[in-house]
């Protein structure tokens, strides 16, 4: 890519996630971190995020109460040792200290996350790490790496 100086310009290609978080940061990133984003039509942009602003209220009425106490499985008796290793972990045990805690395994389709945007770069590199078919012990390294 290169910008309007003809100076080449090093960038990763992101998604960001519009709709939940403010407007103001929306246009914010755009017109900061985006290549060429001090030349994005504003009002188009501003458009897209009331339309996704709208879905996610929409998503908060119809599915209210989703996310609540997804059901919790064991991990795999293999994956013991690992959980183990977490746990022992001083950065872990200083991080949750105050709380009970434990490792487990729960239906990413059951939670709500907030996420403002996602490097694809860093998506590609992961799929790259994790290989065609992760075993489990791969997966549990790339979430809780010790």
């Amino acid at each position: 890519m290169s910008s309007s100086t003809g100076l080449a310009v090093a960038s990763d290609p992101h998604v960001f996630l519009i709709g939940r978080p403010p407007i103001g940061e929306l246009l914010g990133f755009i017109r900061t971190m985006a290549v060429h984003g001090q030349n994005v039509d504003l009002g188009d942009l501003t458009a897209e995020w009331r339309a996704a602003n709208d879905h996610v209220l929409k998503l908060e009425k119809n599915e209210a109460g989703a996310a609540d106490n997804p059901p919790v499985t064991t991990l795999a008796e293999s994956l013991g040792p690992l959980s183990a290793a977490v746990i022992a972990d001083r950065v872990y045990k200083r991080a949750y200290r105050f709380v009970p805690t434990d490792v487990a395994v729960i239906d990413l389709n059951r939670v709500v996350v907030f996420q403002k945007f996602i490097n694809l770069s860093y998506v590609e590199e992961l799929k790259h790490r994790l290989g065609s078919g992760p075993s489990p012990e791969a997966g549990f390294h790339l979430a809780l790496p010790v």
